[in-house]
């Protein structure tokens, strides 16, 4: 996965882990403490979230390594059973190399 997966990533983070996003796509109710009125933001372009309660914040990948208690790489991994899990397809990968702007 690629930095430009993030806002896709936290989207189906949430799905698997049973947190409701509404259409606004702003206000949820936070991913790691219980409550019943939203007081977590998420960010649909960076694909992150914070909490203004208990000040938890981060993106897909922090939200897994919370849930299941785990390192960055196990998250990653992780994140990538979710995604094969889920009905959602991964952008295509440019290879991670920036466009230069040259045309020959």
């Amino acid at each position: 996965m690629t930095i430009q997966d993030k806002p896709l990533l936290l989207e189906v983070v949430l799905e698997h882990y049973g947190i409701d996003v509404p259409s606004s796509r702003r206000k949820v109710c936070c991913p790691v403490h219980d409550e019943t009125r939203p007081s977590a933001v998420i960010d649909p372009i960076t694909g992150s979230w914070k909490c203004f309660a208990c000040q938890e914040s981060g993106d897909g990948y922090d939200l897994i390594k919370f849930k299941e208690k785990v390192g960055f790489a196990d998250a990653v991994r992780i994140a990538q059973e979710i995604f094969d899990r889920s009905e959602h397809d991964l952008p295509e990968d440019d290879g991670g190399q920036p466009s230069r702007g040259v045309s020959t």
